[in-house]
């Protein structure tokens, strides 16, 4: 029977236990292709299952380097429905189980994935059992230290899957309330058959571009999945927007600061662990200021937090932006933008001129931080000079501030402090 989107999507707001079960259709829109379509990754093959076979592997290995380096997509980025599930944890406790290899889920930062055929990003020398980088592997399919050959952790035809996957996958689907399949034929076994394990209360969902011949299923959505999940996160950002708090921290939140701070950056390439521990030097030093330590709660919990403190460019004082993050559930929810516009506000009125941030020019520059050294404003750490940025609070500020900028000495930079 079909039902409408706002059905569909009441019923997936309404539920506390949610379980995603995901297919190529999921990744479309990122501009990965599916498999079985016209324009899939199996048109125009002769038998392509064996090329992603076993025994392709072992006994033909040039011609499964060949086929499986095209499923290689590096440059391509979660939609609308990775974020959108991502951002359902707000809201319930979500399990994606996809069939997917493309590792999609794991960049939109969901915290419970089931990767039930593998990961193609994890790969390893089958000789040695070395973790290889895509990058030499795209070169190669030989290890160059022991000539062992390589491949993708991703189970092939003729191959088992993990039990260990299996057994997690059965777990969710006996807890869940609410089951959604989406992007998905629904034909390839054992995935097709985990509903099978769903208590008979449990609400079976379909949105999908194709209808999908199962009893089971009693809530259909027939259509572009895209289109519903642009509406689920619709109402879950306007829901942050109405309900999140920003206000200044108290001593007593600190027991949350901390734990928060340390899980936001432990993922960062550029973190050093440390994170955590400057917060609190800074909250005691003479560089804090109380009024730009703040804090974004949701339901009463803290969700994010921004620290400005102050140090010097040349001899003017300015603002450091350090640290900003986000409880990992909350991120791509306009959190960290809200947290950085009012500690905007609040530097303004206080009379400061400039704020400085080491981040990401991507994120950074959407507030308005342009690189530092443009303005003669530079720095003595070994890092690239785009990734050093001001934010100045007027115009008329960019010619007065220039120099070189010095840091309190609780950061710990190793060069000139005050």
């Amino acid at each position: 029977m079909s039902h409408t989107q706002e059905e569909i999507i009441d019923i997936i707001l309404a539920s506390k236990k949610l379980v995603f079960l995901t297919g190529a259709g999921v990744s479309t829109l990122s501009g990965i292709p599916d498999y079985r379509s016209l324009n899939g990754y199996y048109a125009n093959k002769i038998n392509p299952e064996y090329l992603l076979s076993l025994g392709c592997f072992h006994k033909e290995p040039d011609k499964f380097y060949d086929f499986i380096k095209h499923l290689y997509h590096p440059q391509a980025q979660p939609n609308i429905i990775h974020k959108a599930m991502h951002d359902l944890e707000i809201r319930s406790d979500v399990t994606i189980i996809t069939q997917n290899i493309d590792r999609l889920h794991h960049l939109a930062h969901s915290s419970n994935i089931i990767s039930f055929h593998g990961n193609l990003y994890d790969i390893y020398c089958t000789k040695c059992q070395e973790k290889i980088d895509l990058e030499d592997y795209l070169k190669s399919d030989k290890h160059s230290i022991d000539n062992g050959l390589i491949r993708p952790d991703v189970v092939l035809y003729e191959e088992g899957l993990k039990t260990e996957d299996i057994n997690a996958s059965i777990q969710a689907i006996q807890e869940a309330d609410t089951i959604v399949i989406v992007g998905t034929s629904f034909k390839v076994y054992p995935f097709a058959a985990l509903i099978d394990y769903a208590p008979y209360q449990t609400k079976i969902l379909l949105i999908n571009s194709e209808d999908v011949d199962n009893p089971r299923i009693k809530y259909k959505f027939i259509g572009q999945a895209g289109e519903v999940f642009v509406k689920i996160d619709e109402i879950i950002k306007k829901e942050i927007k109405d309900k999140i708090v920003i206000r200044e921290s108290h001593k007593y939140d600190i027991h949350q600061i901390y734990p928060l701070v340390e899980e936001a950056f432990k993922p960062m390439a550029y973190a050093d662990g440390d994170e955590q521990n400057l917060v609190l030097r800074l909250l005691a030093s003479p560089s804090y200021i109380p009024q730009l330590s703040l804090v974004a709660t949701f339901n009463d919990t803290i969700i994010g937090y921004i620290l400005f403190t102050e140090i010097m460019v040349g001899q003017n004082k300015v603002l450091s932006l350090a640290p900003l993050c986000v409880a990992s559930k909350y991120q791509g929810l306009g959190v960290g933008s809200a947290l950085i516009q009012e500690g905007h506000r609040i530097a303004k009125e206080l009379g400061y001129k400039a704020s400085i941030v080491f981040g990401e020019p991507e994120y950074y520059s959407q507030f308005g931080y342009q690189q530092a050294d443009q303005y003669g404003i530079v720095s003595n750490l070994e890092v690239d000079s785009k990734y050093i940025m001001v934010y100045f609070f007027d115009e008329v500020y960019k010619e007065s501030i220039k120099g070189n900028i010095i840091y309190p000495k609780q950061f710990n930079l190793g060069e000139s402090h005050v």
